[in-house]
């Protein structure tokens, strides 16, 4: 058990310190008043009675880490932190937070496993910063999946695809029946760029992306795979009537908000698609999802952005810290992140909202899970904002070609790294 252990000095290799301290700083993502917030807060009451150790919580929101990198340059930091695991690997890249191994050896209390025992290693393998020590300790799981009505397939006569090549098809048959065949807010660059990083693992795996981002030549950009992804779009947004009338200029939420209402077959997006769109759905919508499907020799993988934990390198009280997050972790109190807060947790034995049960299948069937946008747009974001997002919004608006769109990333490439050496 975790809170009757004795942890090792701490630095930022991800050993724990032997201070006894009696108080932690939490700083989190979260707003008061989420579900999440209201699970945590129970959490931390609940921890201060069984442990002694108080809690001063901060429900910061979703700039927590701002607030935390501005506050690196003092003395006055919290212990511990939440987010996005893509934010929290930048901050331990960069030496804001520790690596937190030994963590992952520590006991959940009342159980007798590890956090690593009852976390799947396929999950958490890309939770890891540049020194190989992992990041975070992740608590709940966001997927990308590619969802639709389960009702309004049916009624086209089609089936979930698993191929692009069925998905085409079922496109033709969405248009048949006089919906299109996927929504889109066209003014949001990540959620366009969905298409083409999911096109771009399957043809070339779910780490060429990341490497390519940060090729200062731009030459990997000329990889047949990757042209063979860029023409695969081409393929779905030039297809005639296959997107949404306007999604160009569509502004979140009217894109979702139009496939919750039956005009689009399908929706790319996280597993935070249902809550979203709830409120508009059409009566009767059955709300199902698949994995992005396969493409000829290439790679499958399952999208995953976890939320989880980081400990500060600069925290007055590691040791606190991790017996939170230990805590935390228990079956028990991590299951109100399904039951209550309706989203998939870490933990593969506790079973997903009934309506993310698809996702959770994903997730378990994957053979491997990839960073969210492979991880180039938190590792290279300045490159990913100002180059990748640009253009790609241009290949999947159907303003260039896939040629030119190759050509146009190699040399927008050079110029880029050129002037940020």
């Amino acid at each position: 058990m975790l809170l009757a252990g004795a942890l090792t000095a701490c630095g930022s290799s991800g050993t724990l310190g032997t201070e006894d301290a009696h108080t932690i700083t939490y700083w989190s993502t979260w707003n008061k008043g989420e579900p999440q917030q209201k699970i945590l807060q129970q959490a931390v009451d609940s921890f201060t009675k069984d442990t002694g150790i108080k809690v001063r919580v901060q429900f910061a929101g979703r700039q927590v880490m701002k607030k935390v990198q501005t506050a690196n340059n003092t003395s006055n930091v919290p212990d511990l932190v939440d987010d996005s695991s893509e934010n929290l690997i930048a901050a331990a890249d960069s030496g804001v937070l520790r690596g937190l191994d030994s963590v992952y050896a520590q006991t959940v209390p009342g159980e007798g496993r590890t956090i690593a025992q009852v976390l799947p290693a396929s999950s958490t393998a890309s939770l890891k910063d540049k020194a190989g020590q992992y990041a975070l300790v992740p608590y709940e799981t966001l997927v990308t999946s590619l969802w639709f009505n389960d009702a309004m397939m049916r009624k086209i006569g089609a089936t979930p695809p698993t191929t692009f090549d069925q998905l085409l098809s079922t496109c033709q048959k969405a248009v048949a029946h006089g919906i299109a065949c996927a929504a889109d807010d066209g003014t949001i660059p990540d959620y366009n760029a969905y298409w083409l990083s999911e096109l771009t693992m399957r043809h070339l795996g779910p780490d060429w992306l990341l490497k390519a981002t940060g090729d200062r030549t731009g030459q990997m950009w000329k990889d047949p795979g990757f042209l063979a992804a860029a023409t695969d779009l081409q393929r779905l947004v030039k297809g005639k009537g296959f997107m949404l009338s306007g999604y160009q200029g569509s502004k979140l939420p009217a894109g979702q908000q139009e496939w919750a209402k039956n005009k689009a077959l399908y929706l790319l997006m996280g597993s935070w698609a249902p809550a979203d769109t709830k409120p508009y759905a059409a009566s009767g919508f059955q709300y199902d999802s698949v994995t992005f499907p396969s493409v000829p020799g290439g790679q499958m993988s399952v999208d995953d952005q976890s939320l989880g934990f980081g400990i500060l390198a600069k925290a007055k009280n590691p040791t606190g810290a991790a017996k939170f997050i230990a805590y935390f972790m228990n079956k028990s109190r991590l299951s109100g992140i399904s039951t209550q807060a309706n989203n998939i947790t870490s933990r593969p034995d506790i079973k997903a909202p009934a309506v993310l049960t698809s996702v959770q299948k994903q997730l378990a069937a994957a053979p491997a899970i990839a960073r969210y946008l492979g991880g180039a747009a938190s590792e290279h974001a300045g490159y990913w904002t100002n180059v990748f997002d640009v253009n790609d919004d241009k290949l999947f608006f159907g303003e260039t070609t896939p040629a030119g769109f190759v050509d146009r990333l190699v040399s927008a490439s050079r110029s880029y790294w050129a002037s940020h050496s």
